[in-house]
């Protein structure tokens, strides 16, 4: 077998859920469920290997009573989080136009300093992509949807990441959309049950 050349660049939801989960670390067995309720929601599927996972997890939830917990830490401050993603969004912009020195423009047209925008550009190249394809489709992205849109997709993107719920905090929007989807589950397997029969 001929050895290939490939590299991974970017992990998946499902991978990075999955090797949190393999790592032991704190609030991963949440962050491993959060992930496949999501999916859930949108009708999405995820990987075999996190279905087993969350399966497991379920189980052993039922049998002690209670679902895991979500990571310890400090609460995050997801508007300030949001300016940090702009300012390395904008930096990016500039780099992959040319601009020179990108860094002390963007400290000249937000209120910040040189250097907490290299920070945050190193943070969030995750996010907004790490070679100028990808921040150019992430752009094209960006362009092509709401402010709101952008904004809860991006909260939603930095939570799985960091392991915090997705959710932020349970919502009435989440908890009826969650009971809707189960609810045509229900009617569905009925459906098919009665054809069957």
């Amino acid at each position: 077998m001929e050895k290939s050349n490939r590299q991974v660049t970017r992990l998946s939801g499902d991978a990075l859920a999955a090797l949190a989960f393999v790592n032991d670390e704190a609030g991963a067995e949440r962050r491993v469920l959060e992930r496949v309720a999501v999916a859930a929601i949108r009708g999405q599927v995820v990987s075999a290997d996190l279905q087993k996972i969350a399966n497991a997890i379920l189980a052993k939830a039922l049998f002690e009573g209670n679902l895991p917990p979500k990571a310890a830490g400090r609460p995050a401050d997801e508007q300030l989080e949001l300016n940090h993603i702009e300012y390395a969004y904008r930096y990016f912009e500039l780099l992959d136009s040319g601009e020179s020195p990108a860094a002390k423009i963007v400290s000249n047209e937000f209120p910040v300093e040189e250097r907490q925008v290299q920070r945050y550009a190193k943070k969030y190249k995750w996010l907004i992509g790490l070679v100028p394809d990808e921040r150019g489709r992430y752009r094209a992205w960006r362009a092509g949807i709401s402010s709101d849109e952008y904004k809860a997709q991006t909260l939603l993107r930095i939570r799985s990441h960091n392991g915090r719920s997705v959710s932020g905090s349970p919502t009435a929007d989440c908890l009826s959309t969650a009971a809707t989807v189960v609810a045509k589950l229900r009617q569905n397997l009925a459906n098919i049950i009665t054809r069957s029969s």
